[in-house]
């Protein structure tokens, strides 16, 4: 699954949850007279005006109606795909890369992009906290911590199925690695709800 959608679910949580900031997001909160406060859209329809709870729900419907259902989006679930694409691309690019900067290795590609993947994922959460209207940078307990640690096991041992990695090769190699992809994803898919609980 795309670091896009595993942020996504704790942006659903923290809409819920929380209260929007007017001016961030383009958001600005309007009282209706006697009635609801709503949420306006700045840039929007003049006139338009959703409430909070309208707003959370077709953005609900909207993840639900794209998102893959079954067995397959669980086993992907917590692969970030968009730093797995980064780093076959760069692992296709290494001699081109040896070119301008011989020291560089495999390894050195392969422990690079382990770090990139939690900061990646958090960038990504903090920019869909802006948009929704929310403070960008939540309080240290609210941090996805688990997916964090998730995403990061599952680009691990998913990037030593990809072809030409440092530490994984030959056709049995790379088939056990593979066959440990899947079973590290379904080791995490069983342990997210010990470690996240809200």
């Amino acid at each position: 699954m795309s670091l896009n959608m595993l942020t996504s679910e704790v942006l659903k949580r923290d809409i819920s949850t929380g209260t929007r900031v007017p001016g961030i997001g383009g958001y600005d909160v309007e009282d209706s007279g006697n009635g609801p406060r709503f949420l306006v859209r700045r840039g929007g329809a003049d006139g338009t005006m959703l409430s909070q709870s309208t707003i959370s729900r077709l953005s609900s419907e909207a993840d639900e109606n794209n998102m893959v259902t079954g067995s397959l989006n669980l086993l992907v679930k917590y692969i970030p795909t968009e730093v797995i694409t980064l780093y076959v691309a760069t692992l296709s690019a290494t001699p081109a890369l040896q070119e301008v900067f011989p020291r560089v290795q495999t390894g050195d590609i392969y422990w690079g992009f382990t770090i990139i993947t939690p900061l990646l994922l958090f960038l990504v959460y903090v920019n869909k906290r802006a948009t929704a209207g929310l403070t960008p940078v939540p309080t240290a307990q609210e941090w996805p911590w688990w997916k964090l640690f998730a995403a990061t096991v599952a680009f691990m041992v998913w990037a030593l199925a990809v072809p030409g990695n440092p530490y994984v090769s030959g056709d049995t190699a790379a088939v056990l690695a593979a066959l440990g992809a899947v079973f590290i994803s379904m080791i995490l898919n069983l342990l997210e709800p010990v470690f996240e609980g809200r």
